[in-house]
């Protein structure tokens, strides 16, 4: 009643309503005063809510003003080490506290080692009134979230003072097991040639956990299980089977345990780099195998440009080589995982360019044209490069892109081409549109749009619309376009054209386009238009929800992005001139070769200049500045724009390491074998198996088996698949003078006069739905060898609707309190959107949700 109270004080004594008044002008002047309060109280929560900024806040403090003085300090030099250290610890809430409680959050106490602080409490609850401002069940909120909850450690640099962690959406959630059975007795002992179907319900392939186990041998009914081998049939339309086989003996009881690992190269000025995640104990491993990399053994000791897997496991790596003359040669060389061959021994090409892999062929884009090379050649091992096709000869190919089954999109020095098995045509998205251009670049994005990278810049085709577009960026305002419309014929105007020449491009998981060019990177992205980094003096009148902006990063490099890779975590990965980049969601990272760890280098939506982040805003590249007589002059500048000095050259010192030069990356599928027992749930390992005993064995047709490359389990497609259980052939193997027939490993031993493959016989246990009776055989059919071993398979789907937030380590040697971890849990159900699956883990430690 205080405003009721305040209302009567103000009339007229003889108007005045008495405290025991019932009458109708107090009735009605209560009211009015109800009404007031609320709207007072409604009032003060909104002010408070945009408190946050100031309250409490230490620097507005006498007692901390006057403690500074004392000290020497000065309450506003916000780079002073020492002041942020008595700024974090000073205490003090009053206001803060009525804000908190809005929000139901009150300071953290314990442990008394992580008690939290006035400034970190106003800070934390910063965080909390932004992520109620953009909204909750995103990634943004989740990240967020975890950003408010995790303490800082003010003892370390600025970059250092927040916990790195990465968030990865559509993960593998939940473990699945299938123990792998067949027709007939003994059901669950599988023999060579012995097939099964399995369902796999994630959203994309995965890569199971297999288990072998050697059964006692019984004369006439089972085997010993020798040289075992599982594999997976018809992986592609050019394949009739992969497989993984084990260069030994089970005995009874003995199982087999294959496990994923992975690994991950790189292409270096000093040879080809590697390392590999294997699992430890329970603990998976890590797909990104983001190092420590050393380098491969007997790797040719040379700049290896440009790498490439192919689907027989192989490494590719090429090698160019600067001639006395000054000429460049190109050298092919083929890693297994065990040894090196010089592939084309004795010829020479030009230039190589690009590696790319499509069917039975690895493709070669070089100075003088692009070759192919068959990867299943006969007799083995008699590699050779042909021409793939003339009209290329003497043109050099520069990018390679899969754009359908069997065909490639080329970027040449001259346009593009489309290219088939031994035909080019036209490029039906336009290949003459592009013609005078040098294509280095060539990206489709999900939505079916394709990016070219060109000596003029970027461009884009709209396949839905059938348009084509340029990249201007010659103006920061939402009132002009970023992109323009490009007639085909008539070439952009190299002064209108404000970016360096694109050299590599991808588009991440948050839609942000990177752009590699021949001076640095930068990612075209949609920011909020109220962020005053981003106010352009010259933007429409009205509120625009997000505005479009190229960020450079010339403070990170300034030389050639050879390529941009995407990892399995999302991150975006930057082979460089200046060494190894990494974006993962929020912060940029560069790898030290010299110290072997990735160095933090600072939120990327800001410069670090002086441990004082300026955000980032709009960035151009400036070929060309009209002079003040209206004359064009060449400058190759980056730009910013200030939203009062309007567009300024960038000119400062490098915020990253000088690091030797990475020119590519790659991720491949290992394996980790171990022998132990197995008893259907648990696994007790008794030794590792040296990975010189796995094999790769590929099928290319029914009648041939190509030795493949670095050991690895098939991967478990999602949907339906067809597996089965081989032997490995010993060497020196006598083959059957019967034919058709297949050997143990399921190879076709065709008959000498070479019946039609199609007329061979199906091999399996049985060929109906139902075991047959002995007398009901054909006997023109092929049937399994006697059964030798159990096998299980386990494996993680990938599910839509599943997140996984990783906490990093600083160190080997840093540990996280178990009251941070119950912290940000807490956080995470606060915003985790109903139906979405999240876990928290530690590194590769699930700790909660798992």
């Amino acid at each position: 009643m205080m405003n009721y109270e305040k209302i009567i004080d103000r009339l007229p004594s003889l108007y005045r309503p008495q405290p025991e008044d019932t009458g109708f002008l107090s009735f009605y002047l209560q009211s009015i005063g109800n009404v007031l309060d609320r709207f007072e109280s409604d009032m003060q929560q909104v002010l408070l809510s945009h408190w946050f900024p100031v309250a409490d806040r230490a620097i507005y403090n006498p007692y901390f003003k006057e403690d500074c003085k004392h000290r020497g300090l000065l309450p506003y030099d916000f780079n002073n080490q020492d002041l942020k250290l008595l700024l974090k610890g000073f205490a003090y809430v009053t206001d803060l506290a009525k804000i908190g409680s809005l929000l139901a959050l009150s300071p953290w106490r314990e442990p008394i080692s992580l008690k939290e602080g006035v400034e970190a409490y106003r800070e934390r609850l910063s965080k909390y009134v932004m992520l109620y401002r953009s909204g909750l069940g995103t990634v943004d909120a989740l990240r967020t979230i975890v950003t408010a909850e995790l303490p800082e450690d003010i003892r370390r640099s600025e970059i250092d003072q927040e916990r790195p962690f990465r968030i990865e959406e559509k993960v593998p959630y939940e473990v699945k097991s299938y123990a792998v059975s067949t027709k007939g007795d003994p059901a669950e002992i599988l023999g060579p040639l012995m097939r099964w179907q399995m369902r796999q319900k994630g959203i994309e392939a995965t890569t199971p956990t297999v288990y072998i186990q050697g059964q006692t041998p019984i004369p006439d009914d089972v085997e010993p299980a020798v040289n075992p081998m599982i594999e997976l049939v018809n992986p592609t339309d050019d394949l009739m089977g992969e497989g993984i086989a084990y260069e030994g003996n089970l005995t009874p009881d003995q199982t087999l345990k294959l496990s994923p690992a992975y690994a991950c190269f790189l292409g270096h000025e000093t040879g080809l780099l590697s390392f590999t995640s294997i699992p430890k104990k329970d603990i998976v491993a890590d797909r990104v195998a983001a190092g420590p990399w050393s380098t491969v053994a007997d790797s040719p000791d040379a700049k290896i440009t440009s790498i490439c897997r192919t689907q027989d496991h192989m490494i590719w790596a090429a090698i160019n080589v600067t001639q006395p003359d000054d000429s460049i040669s190109g050298t092919i060389w083929q890693y297994n995982g065990r040894l090196w061959q010089r592939i084309l021994t004795g010829e020479t090409v030009s230039k190589i360019n690009t590696l790319a892999e499509d069917g039975k062929y690895l493709w070669v884009g070089t100075d003088t044209g692009l070759a192919m090379i068959n990867l299943y050649p006969e007799p083995a091992n008699t590699y050779e490069a042909v021409s793939a096709a003339a009209e290329l000869d003497g043109i050099a190919v520069y990018a390679i892109l899969k754009a359908g089954h069997h065909q490639l999109l080329i970027g040449t020095e001259n346009g593009t081409a489309r290219v088939g098995m031994g035909s080019i045509s036209a490029d039906s998205l336009g290949a003459s549109d592009l013609a005078g251009m040098a294509v280095f670049a060539i990206h489709q994005d999900t939505s079916g749009v394709f990016y070219y990278g060109t000596n003029l810049g970027l461009f884009q085709y709209q396949t839905g619309l059938g348009h084509w577009y340029f990249y201007c960026g010659e103006s920061q305002a939402d009132n002009i376009p970023d992109w323009n419309r490009f007639t085909p014929g008539v070439l952009p105007n190299e002064a209108n054209v404000f970016l360096p020449s694109v050299k590599s491009i991808c588009r991440g998981p948050d839609k942000t386009l990177w752009i590699g060019t021949e001076k640095g990177f930068a990612r075209y992205l949609a920011r909020p238009a109220d962020d005053t980094a981003y106010e352009s003096i010259a933007a429409p009148v009205g509120y625009v929800a997000y505005t479009t902006v190229l960020e450079a990063y010339p403070d990170f490099v300034d030389s050639e992005v050879y390529s941009i890779e995407r990892d399995h975590a999302g991150q975006i990965w930057f082979c460089t001139g200046r060494g190894l980049f990494r974006f993962d969601g929020q912060e940029m990272n560069q790898y030290d070769h010299v110290q072997q760890e990735w160095i933090r280098l600072g939120k990327a939506q800001k410069r670090v200049s002086d441990e004082v982040g300026i955000l980032r805003g709009s960035w151009r590249y400036a070929r060309y500045i009209r002079d003040e007589t209206d004359t064009l002059v060449l400058t190759n500048q980056w730009q910013y724009f200030d939203t009062i000095s309007g567009w300024i050259n960038y000119a400062a010192d490098f915020n990253s390491l000088n690091q030797e030069h990475v020119f590519d990356v790659l991720w491949s599928n290992a394996v980790m074998a171990e022998l132990g027992t197995y008893d259907g749930s648990g696994f007790t390992a008794s030794q590792i198996v040296d990975n010189s005993l796995l094999r790769t064995r590929i099928k290319p047709r029914r009648d041939l088996i190509h030795d493949g490359g670095i050991a690895s389990i098939p991967e478990l497609p999602a949907g339906t698949s067809s597996w089965r259980y081989l032997s490995m052939e010993p060497p020196g193997m006598v083959e059957a003078s019967e034919r058709p027939s297949w050997t143990q490993e399921g190879r076709l031993l065709l008959p000498l006069e070479n019946l039609a493959k199609n007329a061979s016989p199906f091999p399996g246990r049985y060929n109906v739905d139902e075991p047959v009776k002995p007398e009901g055989f054909d006997f023109e059919d092929v049937f399994a060898y006697l059964p030798a071993a159990k096998v299980w398979f386990e494996w993680q789907p990938v599910q839509l609707f599943t997140a996984i937030v990783r906490l990093l380590k600083r160190s080997q040697e840093d540990d996280i309190d178990p009251a941070i971890i119950d912290r940000v849990w807490q956080g995470i159900q606060r915003v985790r959107p109903a139906g979405l699956k999240v876990m928290l883990a530690v590194e590769q430690s699930i700790v909660r949700g798992g």
